[in-house]
């Protein structure tokens, strides 16, 4: 009898322990996650060129008090790609009510060994160029030559006074694996909320509601982009749809941004873009915008 009785106790003991465990288990974690994965193939290393063509690159400011305690994030976040070949420099600026303007110059490189580099340098001012090349820099701030290891973002300290610092974090990444454009002749493009900037750190544009026809003409206080899927007249191969954004190659090395809230293309496959881009041809304002869409391309152009 007594044996059972310990017996018994002890049973009781290792169940109610079993439940506090438990309990306190599901009190404390709220959230957990776990994921299980297997590879059992090897992956090919990734040559420097197919780093280059699939590098991105995403800039955001964040802003904390003098504690370290985030008080909120600023509104753009900026996303840059190289176009397979060649440096990926970077001109931006940003201008936010209650974010200091911060302007900067990156450029990155890729060596053929696939070591990356990146030379930052915060400028106290930035103003555009008329004839759309670099823009003019203010008093240099601060430089740093970084290399770029296991991917990790840069933050980089921007500004700092008694009640507030700004961090912009610039986080390299890799894009899916991209593939060849391709023609789509059959559809019309179509945007919805586009915004619109450029590599130099420019915004040319912001536009509500949505823009569709086979034929788009956007003209802006920077410059006019017209385009289309597919080849008209005075027309020439200028870019790339993927997802919710067209890339566009402007002269003198010069890349044009335009995404939309909702996809441009349907599918993992980038589609090609043809166009024209006349940086003389400008609105008279700045942040003004002129949009265009015609489905026939002699009515289109005539109207331009």
């Amino acid at each position: 009898m007594k044996t059972f009785f310990t017996l018994g106790v002890l049973a009781m003991i290792q169940i109610l322990t079993a439940v506090l465990v438990f309990i306190g288990s599901q009190a404390g974690a709220e959230s957990v996650s776990k994921n299980f994965s297997i590879r059992d193939s090897k992956r090919p290393v990734l040559s420097a060129a197919e780093i280059r063509q699939r590098f991105t690159l995403t800039s955001q400011a964040f802003v904390s008090d003098s504690t370290g305690r985030l008080l909120f994030v600023g509104g753009s976040s900026r996303a840059y790609t190289f176009d397979g070949k060649g440096d990926l420099t970077v001109f931006e600026m940003t201008r936010e009510a209650d974010i200091k303007d911060l302007a900067f110059k990156m450029v990155w490189k890729i060596a053929d060994s696939g070591k990356i580099t990146a030379h930052i340098q915060q400028f106290e001012t930035m103003t555009a160029a008329e004839d759309g090349g670099d823009p003019k820099l203010g008093k240099l701030l601060r430089e740093e030559k970084i290399e770029i290891k296991d991917f990790a973002p840069v933050e980089w300290p921007a500004f700092t006074d008694g009640g507030q610092r700004v961090i912009v974090r610039i986080t390299p990444g890799l894009a899916d694996k991209t593939e060849e454009p391709i023609d789509v002749e059959a559809a019309a493009l179509s945007f919805s909320n586009a915004v619109m900037f450029d590599n130099k750190g420019f915004h040319w544009a912001s536009m509500d509601g949505s823009l569709e026809g086979r034929y788009l003409s956007l003209r802006t206080h920077k410059g006019q982009v017209v385009l289309s899927f597919v080849p008209f007249k005075g027309a020439k191969e200028i870019g790339v749809a993927k997802g919710n954004q067209v890339t566009i190659s402007g002269p003198s090395g010069l890349k044009i941004f335009l995404r939309s809230a909702d996809p441009v293309v349907i599918g993992s496959r980038p589609a090609k873009i043809y166009g024209i881009v006349d940086l003389s041809k400008k609105t008279a304002r700045a942040n003004s915008v002129h949009a265009q869409s015609g489905d026939k391309e002699n009515e289109f152009l005539r109207d331009l």
